[in-house]
């Protein structure tokens, strides 16, 4: 009788650890498959605009064509598209104004003051890579490129560090 009841309270704790063991690895984790493909995707775009610099670096010293740069800058583009809807989705004005920014100056006003701001950003970057040839555009190609790797690293940093839910994720996905 006493051996029955032991077996017995032997088999309810397995059957209570079994469903312990279970109801645990179907909780939903932190690491949802949104952050994943948003996170892979930031990065491939750090690396991407890394190597426009490194390619832009070149240009700017005679070491790369201007096909080469074209390429760079076109891979760097359909990268950024990936990813341009999260970018948007928390930071909308500085991927405005320094990421994707019209080839257009703009105005800032502070106050009284008016500043004359000069584009930056991909869209600049695809205008003068696809004109004409000079030295002077060697070098602006080659600012541009590293204002665009500096602007988006620090915005990189800056997501890194963000801790919010992941219903936010999903909220950026669905845009």
């Amino acid at each position: 009788m006493l051996l029955k009841k032991i077996r017995a309270t032997i088999l309810a704790m397995l059957v209570a650890a079994l469903l312990v063991v279970l109801c645990i690895s179907f909780t939903v984790t932190k690491d949802t498959a949104a952050k994943h493909f948003i996170n892979d995707e930031l990065t491939e775009l750090t690396k991407n605009l890394t190597e426009l610099d490194a390619i832009a670096e070149m240009y700017k010293n005679g070491t790369a064509t201007q096909d080469i740069v074209k390429t760079a800058v076109e891979k760097c583009r359909l990268q950024y598209k990936r990813v341009e809807f999260y970018l948007a989705f928390y930071y909308p004005e500085f991927v405005k104004s320094h990421i994707n920014g019209a080839p257009l100056m703009y105005l800032e006003v502070e106050g009284t003051n008016v500043n004359v701001l000069t584009p930056e950003g991909l869209q600049t970057l695809d205008e003068l890579v696809y004109t004409t040839n000079t030295a002077e555009d060697k070098s602006e190609v080659f600012g541009l490129a590293r204002k665009l790797l500096s602007n988006y690293l620090m915005l990189y940093n800056r997501l890194k560090e963000k801790q919010d839910p992941d219903f936010l994720e999903i909220e950026a996905l669905r845009l």
